[in-house]
Order: structure tokens, then C-alpha cells, then sequence
């Protein structure tokens, strides 16, 4: 069942500046959650709150291994007791009025965000894996897809256009990480999941896409957040991110869904029940020359990326990020702008200009003192 919330059911934006607290990367092999053979079909529903609350830093114990991976392909975390739907779970609100509507009919109220108002699908057994206790939210600027299960998106969507972009460039960052209200506290991830966990808090619609106050506050929402390597967020995916939006200033307009992906026997989790991607991916559509492509890139700091079809990220992850293009299009790879050779400094570009400005300065001092 999925689950759906209005941004007129949400309470008053409040911005702020968030304590970013350093992480502690040993965490990682604390909290990972293995695959042990035939072991990890019990029943996610049934099991999962015992493990979860009393095996959290204790992988080694069979318990943990209830629901974090599939027996047979690795994969997505999989509800195996209660199938696509329950009927006791507490129904989303749209507008006031309680809704069961599945993924497609629900995220149609804000179809602004999708290429013709058509949001992303989830095929075959690789998608089923994911339909289990989503919720869909949507924001000002962007819509989400969100995971009870895995606590973080499944993806999140946007439209981009020029006159958006040149806003959002001329908007100050302000952090203010907060947690999603409108789900149930039993799903949500919280800012204490992530402290200490060794994994940035990576965006999937960035802040940097957002044009004001309103679009940036909803963007560090932890509904639009996933644990992320702390070297892949501040450079490869950084550079993914700027290269999306000099596409948008140069194309006029781009259709954009960011997602993430689970794959391999052993999945990590943070705090009290986040799980980590293996993947990050961000597909791009540009209507104006009707191409499309995807980065798919591993969450670690190998600097590995791929640029892959629409119709092979639908092959490799179940999800069909645009599925109103025409078969051509998703077939075919746009051959989207190459990153830097030196990605893992994008970051220092900044720093590095302020000081030279700084040498500047003190160098005419020097010269205006010997005169």
C-alpha cells in the first residue's frame, strides 16, 4: 500500500541552521546487516522489530539476517509476509481526504514533476521487491518516493528549467536537516540515525536545484535523504549534480529522477534501521533534442561511473524512471557531459581562490610598505 501526503497537511516551514556533527566512519562495520543463505525469508513483518531493536550492533547474531537481503539474488529488502498491501496499516492523507491510491495515481497530484505527467513505475520482480510500504510526498520543488522499509527515497523527481537554475544559483545555502512529519514515526529516519554514522547525509533532489527559501527547507527533509559516502557526495556526485544543471541552462528545460539502489547479499544500515545503497543514479530527460541517460554510479569512493539507457537502469534496478518515452529514447544512452578527471577536488576549487586572494592582498601590502 502506498501512502500519500499533501503539502498542505505539513506544518509550517521553519528554517534554521543544523549542528553538523562529524562521523565516525568505524561505524560502518558495526551496523551491517548480512545475508546468512536461506536464513533472511523469515517473514520481515514478524521478525524484523526483534533484530532490529535488539541486534542493531550485533550482526553477528542469526536475527539480523530476518529481512536485509534476499536468500537467493541479493536485492531489495523484501516484506515477505504481507504481501503488496495490508489493510490494517492507517491510509495516507491527500487534500484532506484519506487515500489508498497506488503509486501512479497518487503522485499525480503533483505531476509538474514528471515527463508527462507520468511518474516513475516499478517493473518486474526487481520492482515488486521495492512496492512494499511506500509512502509519496510532495514537496515544493520536487516529489518523493519513500521507503518505510529502508528508511531513506526510493527517488525523488524534478523539473528543471533555466530560469529555476539561475534562481537557485543566486540562493545561499542554509542547512536545516529536519525529520518528515507527515509519516508514521515507526518509518521515519531521524537526525540521530545519522550522527556518528560515518555517511554524509546525501541529498537526492539537491539543495542546489532548489530556487527559494520554500524549495531549500523541503529539500533537507530526510525523506529526500540517503546515507552517502562522504567522498562520492562531496565530488563525483557533486560534479553529476552541477553537470545536471549547466544541461538545464543549456537545454532550457530537463526532466530529472535521482534514485538509489540495493544490491549483494550484505546490506549496511546506520542508526536505528537506515539502510545504505549500494548505488546512487540520477536519469536525466531533455525534451528539447528528446535524449535521455543515466549516471550510475557505486556509493563508495572508487570514482567508478557508468553512463547507461533508461531501459538498462530499468533492467538493473526494477525502477522505469520515464516510462512515457518511446522505447527508442529509453533504449538509447544520451551521452551525457564526462566528469573531471579530478572529481575527489571539486570542493577545493572555492578555498583555493580565497587564498590566492589573500596572498594578493598581503603581497601589495608588502610592496605599499617598501614604497
Amino acid at each position: 500500500m502506498s501512502y500519500l501526503y499533501s503539502l498542505g497537511t505539513r506544518p509550517s516551514h521553519l528554517w534554521g541552521l543544523t549542528l553538523v556533527l562529524l562521523s565516525c566512519h568505524s561505524a560502518y562495520a558495526n551496523n551491517t546487516a548480512v545475508a546468512y543463505g536461506d536464513n533472511v525469508a523469515t517473514a520481515y513483518a514478524d521478525d524484523h522489530n526483534h533484530a532490529h531493536n535488539h541486534n542493531t550492533h550485533n550482526t553477528n547474531s542469526s536475527n539480523t539476517a530476518t529481512a536485509y537481503a534476499t536468500a537467493h539474488d541479493g536485492g531489495y529488502v523484501v516484506e515477505q509476509s504481507t504481501g503488496l498491501a495490508t489493510s490494517d496499516e492507517p491510509a495516507g492523507v491527500f487534500m484532506g481526504r484519506q487515500t489508498t491510491a497506488n503509486t501512479a495515481q497518487s503522485l499525480a497530484s503533483c505531476p509538474e514533476y514528471f515527463y508527462a505527467n507520468t511518474a516513475p513505475q516499478l517493473v518486474g520482480t526487481k520492482g515488486q521487491k521495492l512496492a512494499r510500504k511506500n509512502y509519496e510526498l510532495c514537496f515544493d520543488g520536487f516529489a518523493v518516493l519513500y521507503s518505510g522499509i529502508s528508511r531513506t527515497p526510493i527517488y525523488s523527481a524534478e523539473y528543471l528549467t533555466r530560469e529555476r537554475i539561475h534562481q537557485a544559483r543566486s540562493l545561499a545555502r542554509k542547512d536545516s536537516f529536519h525529520e518528515e512529519s507527515r509519516l508514521p514515526t515507526n518509518v521515519r529516519a531521524t537526525l540521530n540515525d545519522y550522527r556518528r554514522s560515518g555517511y554524509d547525509r546525501g541529498h537526492l533532489s539537491p539543495n542546489g536545484d532548489m530556487a527559494n527559501l520554500s524549495q531549500q527547507f523541503d529539500s533537507f527533509s530526510l525523506a529526500n535523504i540517503a546515507p552517502q559516502n562522504g567522498t562520492h557526495n562531496r565530488g563525483m556526485w557533486q560534479e553529476i549534480e552541477q553537470d545536471t544543471r549547466n544541461l538545464t541552462v543549456k537545454y532550457g528545460e530537463l526532466y530529472v529522477v535521482t534514485g538509489v539502489v540495493f544490491q549483494g547479499r550484505q546490506i549496511a544500515q546506520i542508526g536505528d534501521g537506515v539502510l545504505v545503497p549500494s548505488h546512487f543514479f540520477k536519469a536525466v530527460y531533455v525534451p528539447s533534442i528528446n535524449r535521455a541517460g543515466v549516471y550510475y554510479t557505486p556509493n563508495d569512493d572508487s570514482g567508478k561511473i557508468e553512463h547507461i539507457s533508461l531501459a538498462e537502469l530499468s533492467e538493473r534496478t526494477g525502477i522505469n524512471a520515464m516510462p512515457s518515452l518511446s522505447p527508442q529514447v529509453q533504449s538509447s544512452a544520451f551521452n551525457l557531459p564526462p566528469l573531471s578527471e579530478h572529481v575527489d577536488s571539486v570542493d577545493k576549487g572555492g578555498d583555493t581562490e580565497g587564498w590566492l586572494a589573500i596572498l594578493v592582498l598581503l603581497v601589495e601590502f608588502v610592496m605599499s610598505l617598501l614604497k
